[in-house]
């Protein structure tokens, strides 16, 4: 099994801010943030920062960068981040259906819990990158690439996974309905339970068609 991510570097203590003083092109740095803000545009850096639900629904950034931050139930749906690069971030119980990363760059990022559903990260590229307990139906994952990755007991329903590149990979307790691009499944580990509905999907990918009927 993969090791874990490490975990955000929070100072202690951190300073308490107030979500609705983020402005576009903005950088914060030793807060820890709770409450609404505006919906942004521009760049947005966070360093050593805990947020406790934020809202930054709809926001369109140029740039998001983030290092050694905490999120706690925020809701970042429909947010659209080109250019996003996450280190040693962790996102518990956070809502980012919708979410559009193309291109992440993802290092020592855990995702527990909330939902990711219709999310897109597209041609993402990351190392040490762990999902788990989160809805994920009709996630795009074409193209991603990740290193010693986990997705468990995530429902995987309907998501994209062309071109994915998860060499390793451990999808124990996953649910796998409906995936697309199973052939961007090879090289995972899966539990015993996974096999059947897995099997179907790659039959499937490869055009195999099953009839019993001899003649």
């Amino acid at each position: 099994m993969p090791s874990p991510p490490l975990p955000p570097r929070l100072s202690d203590p951190l300073v308490p801010a107030d979500a609705a003083e983020i402005v576009d092109d903005d950088e914060w740095t030793g807060v820890v943030v709770g409450g609404e803000a505006r919906r942004l545009g521009g760049t947005l850096e966070l360093d050593d920062c805990h947020l406790v639900g934020v809202s930054l629904v709809g926001s369109e950034l140029d740039r998001l960068r983030m290092t050694d931050v905490l999120l706690e139930d925020c809701d970042l749906s429909g947010l659209v981040a080109d250019a996003a690069d996450l280190l040693r971030v962790e996102l518990r119980g956070c809502r980012l259906r919708g979410v559009v990363l193309p291109q992440a760059k993802l290092r020592h990022v855990r995702i527990e819990g909330g939902s990711l559903d219709e999310a897109s990260l597209r041609l993402a590229v990351g190392s040490k990158v762990e999902i788990t307990g989160s809805s994920m139906r009709e996630t795009d994952l074409y193209g991603i690439e990740l290193a010693d990755g986990q997705l468990t007991r995530c429902d995987l329903t309907g998501a994209e996974l062309s071109a994915a590149r998860l060499p390793g990979a451990w999808l124990h307790g996953s649910t796998l309905d409906g995936v697309r691009g199973a052939e961007g499944l090879r090289g995972i580990v899966i539990d015993s339970a996974q096999v059947h509905p897995l099997a179907l999907r790659v039959l499937a990918a490869l055009d195999i068609e099953i009839d019993d009927d001899p003649c």
